[in-house]
């Protein structure tokens, strides 16, 4: 089968469990389940569902300013950010925008920013999104165009931990996850999208530069 991230036909089965399978890419280090075990639209909505992130969860809103601080500290006040898959209520927008940000909310699970990715962006930020992504490489290459100004991509997942602690790592339980990175797959990710350098802040928030 071939990898998900970088389509190479190295991957091989890594393990099953009750509700699907996972591949592991020998070339990239991606692990992803393959897109006729994904969980349907309606499963994942329905999921989102039970997740409490609106404004006026507080936790919710501690845990997205970490990574809206660490794209404050890098970003100039006029630049353009998109907050690619936003979720239906948007509240990372919502948060940059009250710091002044030009923000733009994307979302196409809920038709949220439909015109977005006719625009160029000076930063992109994916919070919990990139493990979601059902079609990666497609994303990829909508990421890398709506970057046209050359700007930071701010990502905030979890690397899985090793191959051998996979099977009983928290992080792959959720049906919508379907991605999950290490440094190696994440730097081939940076290099789909023409950055040269992954910096890493807190355990699972990375930035991918243009570097030198």
């Amino acid at each position: 089968m071939n990898c998900r991230l970088c389509d190479s036909a190295s991957s091989k089965k890594l393990f099953s469990d009750d509700f699907r399978s996972y591949w592991h890419c020998e070339k990239c280090g991606l692990i992803f389940v393959p897109a006729s075990e994904h969980a349907s639209v309606l499963e994942e909505k329905r999921r989102y569902t039970l997740h409490h992130n609106s404004s006026l969860h507080e936790g919710y809103v501690r845990f997205l300013n970490e990574i809206v601080m660490t794209a404050c500290a890098q970003c100039r006040p006029s630049d353009r950010i998109l907050d690619y898959g936003s979720g239906k209520n948007g509240v990372l927008t919502r948060l940059l925008q009250d710091r002044g940000y030009d923000c733009t909310a994307y979302d196409p699970l809920y038709g949220i920013g439909t015109g977005a990715l006719t625009k160029s962006y000076d930063a992109i930020i994916l919070c919990e999104v990139i493990e979601h992504l059902r079609d990666l490489r497609k994303e990829i290459a909508k990421i890398k165009k709506a970057t046209g100004r050359g700007g930071n991509i701010f990502i905030r997942t979890r690397l899985y931990p090793s191959l051998e602690g996979f099977a009983g790592w928290w992080y792959k339980n959720d049906i919508t996850h379907v991605n999950f990175f290490s440094g190696p797959s994440l730097e081939k990710l940076a290099a789909m999208i023409g950055r040269k350098k992954v910096q890493q802040y807190r355990e699972d928030i990375f930035i991918l530069r243009k570097g030198r």
